[in-house]
């Protein structure tokens, strides 16, 4: 009898705790995303100019958001990431809308080597993080 209760216990708490666990991933599916997703996927390209840059230049970094072929102008939020092949150290830039679904921020790259640019961009309840292999010249 003992042994009957004891099991008994066991199986309610894991029901218990399975059900807390459901609970809150249901409220959080979404934090930090501005919401349900609505719509396609958004599309990020993201682009540098000019294209062939040397190191202490100034280069626009961009990345141009869209979702079912139309420029999107309300992203949550737009950051580029920075990194030189090789090295853990990163830059976060955050982008400023520049119009027409474009965000764009002004970067130098200290020195010539290969980089890394991710753009991560929050909009309409999604997240997309693309990288672009960008190679400096001296």
């Amino acid at each position: 009898m003992d042994k009957m209760r004891t099991y008994g216990l066991v199986g309610l708490l894991l029901l218990l705790g399975a059900a807390l666990v459901g609970c809150g991933n249901a409220d959080n599916n979404h934090a930090g995303h501005g919401g349900p997703p609505t719509g396609s996927m958004i599309g990020v390209e993201i682009s540098i100019e000019p294209q062939a840059a040397s190191a202490g230049q100034e280069v626009d970094l961009k990345a141009a958001v869209t979702q079912d072929a139309e420029q999107v102008e309300d992203a949550d939020e737009v950051m580029f990431e920075v990194r030189q092949s090789g090295s853990d150290d990163r830059a976060m830039l955050m982008g400023e809308h520049a119009g027409e679904g474009m965000y764009t921020v002004t970067h130098v790259f200290p020195e010539a080597g290969t980089y890394f640019v991710t753009a991560h961009v929050t909009a309409r309840g999604m997240h997309n993080m693309p990288t672009l292999e960008v190679d400096i010249a001296e």
